[in-house]
């Protein structure tokens, strides 16, 4: 099974990175909050093949893309 990560950098349209801002990942049988940390960033890893919703939230903040949807697919690998 092949996993898949989501990395999360926030900013507030110049350099500056924006620590606090809460996540929220949901998929199928999935769901995850979390906060970015000083740098701006957060990844959550070890996702299982699905599509998800991503939500970045922060008081007085709107974010471009206000939301995403990842999508990943499974796949093989065969080795002779």
């Amino acid at each position: 099974m092949v996993l898949a990560s989501v990395g999360v950098h926030s900013s507030d349209g110049r350099v500056v990175p924006l620590q606090g801002v809460l996540l929220s990942l949901s998929g199928e049988g999935y769901r995850n909050n979390n906060a970015t940390a000083e740098d701006g960033r957060f990844q959550f890893s070890a996702l299982s093949a699905g599509i998800y919703f991503l939500r970045p939230l922060l008081k007085e903040y709107l974010f471009e893309p206000s939301s995403m949807v990842p999508k990943f697919h499974s796949f093989s690998s065969i080795a002779n």
